[in-house]
């Protein structure tokens, strides 16, 4: 959104937690649905350089007494492009280098602490790095597992102000592997009562 918006003449400040590039505990593997984006950022020849191999195959593995894996298949999308898998630093990196070479004005590692005002009067953003920044129109990408009363999954009370609601604890990590026979062109899923995991290459 940063990178399109700047791209179109917009003042944007980005607000990013962390410094980039950085690693993340998160999926990897990329639907079609990202190809518009892509083609808008003008990133899609970099990111089929980058990314790993066409995934057309997916092998689901339920777990439980007498489950039995699942062999399916995935679908092109109109253009023939297949889903891949990118690493998330490589793929957070070149969708931040966009919004920076659109004219971003990029801040991190920096935390948004809150959010002040309406659209008609304009908001208030106050963060920890570069104090309060004004701004007509305000974006806020948290992950469900963001505490404080920045959460947008939470509650407001009468007052107005925002609670945050504290969800379940996740236990989260990421291993890279070698030398592993998981056909190039399938992902591996495994899912269970409190548990998910994905093996693809990237």
């Amino acid at each position: 959104a940063a990178a399109l918006l700047a791209r179109r003449g917009w003042r944007v400040g980005l607000c990013e937690q962390k410094a980039f590039p950085r690693g993340k505990v998160c999926g990897e593997f990329v639907s079609t649905r990202i190809r518009p984006a892509l083609r808008a950022l003008e990133l899609e020849g970099e990111f089929d350089r980058l990314a790993g191999p066409p995934v057309a195959r997916v092998l689901a593995c339920p777990c439980g007494a007498g489950s039995r894996p699942l062999h399916g298949r995935l679908l092109p999308d109109g253009d023939g492009h297949w889903p891949r898998a990118l690493a998330r630093d490589q793929f957070d990196q070149l969708l931040m280098e966009r919004a920076r070479q659109g004219g971003a004005t990029i801040v991190q590692p920096c935390t948004v602490t809150a959010v002040a005002g309406t659209l008609a009067t304009g908001f208030q953003v106050a963060t920890s790095k570069a104090g309060i920044l004004q701004a007509r129109a305000v974006i806020m990408a948290h992950g469900l597992a963001q505490r404080g009363a920045m959460n947008p999954i939470g509650r407001e009370d009468s007052g107005g102000r925002r609670t945050a609601r504290r969800g379940r604890e996740f236990l989260c990590f990421k291993a890279h592997f070698t030398g592993c026979a998981l056909p190039a062109d399938t992902i591996a899923l495994a899912a269970g009562p409190g548990l998910y995991a994905g093996l693809v290459r990237t």
